[in-house]
C-alpha cells in the first residue's frame, strides 16, 4: 500500500473536468466554512448547556453514522452521485433555515441532525465524485481539495466586514447565510461530472453489487479495518478542535468578530501543503503523512490545554491546517485505493460513519459532560483531544509496520 502510495503516474484529467471539480468544491466547502466554526456558540447564545449541546451532537452523530452508507450505498447502485449531491444540498439549505429560527432544544436537536443527514454526507460523496473522474487522483485531488480551503476561508471575509459595519450581528443570522450560500450552490452543482452508478462498474457487465456484500468486501480488505479504528480516534481529536476552538478563543477575551478570520489561518496553511502534497506524498508515503498529521494535532491540543497566551492559541490554527492536508486527504485516498473501484463511495461513507459520525460522537459526549462539570472549563477536553491524536499515531505506525511485514512477506514468496 505505502509503496504504491508513493508510485505517482503522469496523466492528466482534462481541463473541463478540472475546472468544474475546483468550482465545486469551492461553494461544497464554503457552505461548512460560513456556520460550522461558530456551531456551539449559537447552541450557547440559545441557552444550551455544554451538556445539552453533547446531547444535540448525540443525534448529529447517530445519522451521520447511519446516513452516508445509505447515500453512498445510492450513489454506487440507484441514483448518479452528481445528481444526488444536487438534491442533498436541497434540502441542507432548507434545514439550515429551519436551524436559524429554533429557540428550543429539540428544535436546534432536530434540524441540526437534519443537516448533517443531508448536508455534511456530500463531501465524501464530492471525494467519491472526484476520485472517478480524475485520471490521477493522487497527483490532482490535492490541487481541487486546495480550492476547497479557499471556499472554506471565503465567507469569512463578509462576515467579518459584516460584523464590523453591525456591531450584535445574530448568529441565526449568520446560518442564514450559510443556507443563502448552499443553495447558491445547487445550480453550480450541474456542472459537475455526470458519474452514473454504471460508469463505476469494473467492467461492462457486472451483476447488482448487493450492498452488505460490499462492506463484508471491504472489511475483508487487509487495513481497511485498521484505518478506520484511526478515523475513530481521529475524528475525536478533530472534533474538539474544531468545534471547541472558538469557545476558547472567546473565553480567553478574543472578541466575537475575529474568530472567523483567526480560523482561515488553518486553510492558509493548507494551501500550498496541498499545492506540493504530490510531491509530498511520492517523498514521504502515506504513511509519514498520517504521523505527521496526527503529530501536528498532539501538538495543537496541548497548546490549548496548556494556559498558553492568546497568540499562541491563534497561531496553532497552522498546525490544524496542516493536519487536515497531512492526514484526511492521505486517508481519503488510502482508502480510495483498497477499494474495489464498483464500491468506493461506500467505502468514502464508512470512513465517514467511523470518523464524523462514531469518533464525532464519542468526543462530544465527552466534551459536553466534561465542561459542564468543570464550570466551562476546556482545558482538560484538549487534553483528551492530544491523547486520542496520540492514539491515532501508534495506529499509523502499526499500518506501517503491518505494510513493512506484508511486503517483505510478498518478496520472500
Amino acid at each position: 500500500m505505502e509503496q504504491a502510495a508513493t508510485e505517482i503516474p503522469t496523466t492528466h484529467s482534462s481541463p473541463p473536468t478540472m475546472r468544474a471539480l475546483s468550482i465545486g468544491i469551492i461553494f461544497q466547502y464554503a457552505v461548512g466554512g460560513t456556520f460550522m466554526p461558530l456551531l456551539v456558540l449559537f447552541y450557547r447564545d440559545r441557552g444550551l448547556t455544554y451538556q445539552e449541546v453533547g446531547f444535540v451532537y448525540i443525534g448529529i452523530s447517530v445519522v451521520m453514522a447511519a446516513c452516508p452508507i445509505l447515500w453512498g450505498a445510492l450513489a454506487d447502485r440507484n441514483i448518479p452521485v452528481n445528481r444526488l449531491i444536487v438534491a442533498l444540498h436541497i434540502i441542507g439549505a432548507l434545514c439550515l433555515v429551519f436551524l436559524s429560527f429554533q429557540t428550543s432544544f429539540w428544535g436546534m436537536a432536530i434540524w441540526s441532525a437534519l443537516w448533517f443527514a443531508f448536508g455534511m454526507p456530500t463531501n465524501a460523496l464530492f471525494n467519491a465524485l472526484s476520485y472517478h473522474n480524475l485520471k490521477s487522483p493522487k497527483t490532482e485531488f490535492g490541487f481541487i481539495r486546495m480550492w476547497g480551503s479557499f471556499g472554506w476561508m471565503l465567507p469569512s471575509i463578509g462576515i467579518w466586514a459584516w460584523m464590523q459595519y453591525q456591531q450584535d450581528v445574530k448568529l441565526s443570522s449568520v446560518i442564514l447565510s450559510a443556507a443563502f450560500v448552499e443553495a447558491l450552490f445547487i445550480p453550480i452543482a450541474w456542472i459537475l461530472p455526470h458519474t452514473p452508478p454504471s460508469s463505476r462498474a469494473i467492467f461492462e457487465k457486472v451483476e447488482s453489487f448487493k450492498f452488505f456484500q460490499g462492506v463484508q468486501t471491504l472489511l475483508k480488505t487487509p487495513g481497511f479495518f485498521l484505518l478506520l479504528i484511526l478515523n475513530f480516534f481521529m475524528f475525536w481529536s478533530f472534533t474538539v478542535a474544531f468545534y471547541y476552538s472558538a469557545v476558547e478563543l472567546e473565553a480567553v477575551g478574543i472578541a466575537r468578530k475575529w474568530l472567523l478570520p483567526i480560523q482561515c489561518l488553518g486553510p492558509i496553511a493548507e494551501v500550498p501543503l496541498f499545492f506540493f502534497l504530490r510531491g509530498i506524498l511520492k517523498k514521504y508515503g502515506v504513511i509519514s503523512c498520517l504521523a505527521a498529521g496526527a503529530l501536528s494535532m498532539v501538538v495543537r491540543h496541548l497548546i490549548f490545554c496548556g494556559g498558553a497566551s492568546p497568540i499562541w492559541l491563534i497561531l496553532s490554527f497552522i498546525l490544524l491546517g496542516v493536519s487536515v492536508v497531512l492526514y484526511l486527504i492521505p486517508v481519503s485516498l488510502m482508502i480510495d485505493e483498497l477499494a474495489p473501484r464498483k464500491i468506493r463511495a461506500t467505502a468514502q461513507a464508512m470512513l465517514l460513519i467511523f470518523g464524523p459520525g462514531l469518533g464525532s460522537l464519542i468526543g462530544q459526549l465527552y466534551s459536553g459532560w466534561q465542561a459542564d462539570q468543570s464550570g466551562g472549563n476546556l482545558r482538560e477536553i484538549f487534553l483528551v483531544g492530544a491523547l486520542t491524536a496520540a492514539l491515532g499515531m501508534l495506529i499509523v505506525f502499526l499500518t506501517g509496520w503491518i505494510q513493512r511485514r506484508a511486503s517483505l512477506k510478498s518478496s520472500v514468496s
